[in-house]
């Protein structure tokens, strides 16, 4: 008796390359940078949305949240640059994160002060995002 195999079927019939969706990835975050900057400057319905959202989320910290954006699209990007190495990335990440815990800016860095702090109490959670924020320059540098 013969078996009888089935086809799976497809969803897509197009595939679309691991580069293109980088790209498409890296458009994505310069294009995020693009409208968070803007809703600094400019004035309307949908940027003042966005920037009374990244206030909230981010406080003072809003003003480096381009920069982050840019840094981390860079990784996605197939120049060769000195931005898009992954230690830059991940040491831009790092500080900035840390910063925002160490200031308890917007939600974010409420919420990152206070996961660290009843962890290990305010003063062990200075000690701690002060550190990682040393670490965080340190792989920025690549020192």
């Amino acid at each position: 008796m013969p078996r009888h195999y089935r086809r799976k079927k497809k969803l897509f019939f197009y595939k679309i390359r691991q580069d293109t969706v980088f790209t498409i990835l890296a458009i994505l975050l310069f294009a995020g940078a693009a409208l968070v900057t803007l809703s600094f400057f400019q004035s309307g319905s949908l940027l003042s949305t966005v920037n009374n959202l990244v206030l909230r989320y981010f406080g003072w910290g809003a003003i480096f949240l381009p920069l982050t954006l840019i840094a981390t699209s860079f990784i996605f990007i197939r120049i060769k640059t000195p931005f898009n190495r992954p230690h830059v990335t991940l040491g831009i990440l790092l500080v900035y994160f840390c910063l925002l815990g160490l200031g308890q800016s917007g939600q974010v860095g409420s919420y990152i002060w206070t996961t660290f702090s009843m962890s290990v109490s305010d003063i062990g959670a200075f000690v701690l995002l002060a550190g990682l924020f040393f670490i965080g320059l340190v792989v920025l540098f690549n020192t």
